[in-house]
């Protein structure tokens, strides 16, 4: 027999986690929810409930800046071997 959950949620989670879920690929809330809980109930996923981290709007700018360069290949080295991965590191 299946059921039903009911979640209360304020609108804005509920709009964030429909997003979340199309980026990941779900069709739904619903279908990403029903992932969530099989993995769950297989012990497949940790959660652990913890404080929450907050970034400053200096440090979302800063990431922001470096997803930006990472996706268009600006300050990223690439190593030849692990040679040249430790002198990197060590400059």
């Amino acid at each position: 027999m299946d059921t039903t959950i009911e979640i209360p949620l304020s609108k804005s989670l509920k709009k964030q986690a429909e997003t979340a879920s199309r980026w990941y690929g779900f069709s739904s809330l619903t279908e990403a929810l029903e992932a969530l809980i099989q993995k769950l109930s297989r012990h497949e996923i940790s959660l652990e409930k913890g404080k929450e981290v907050r970034l400053s709007k200096r440090a979302i700018k800063r990431y922001d800046a470096m997803t930006k360069d990472f996706e268009q290949g600006k300050n990223v080295y690439h190593a030849k071997d692990i040679d040249d991965f430790i002198k990197q590191l060590s400059s």
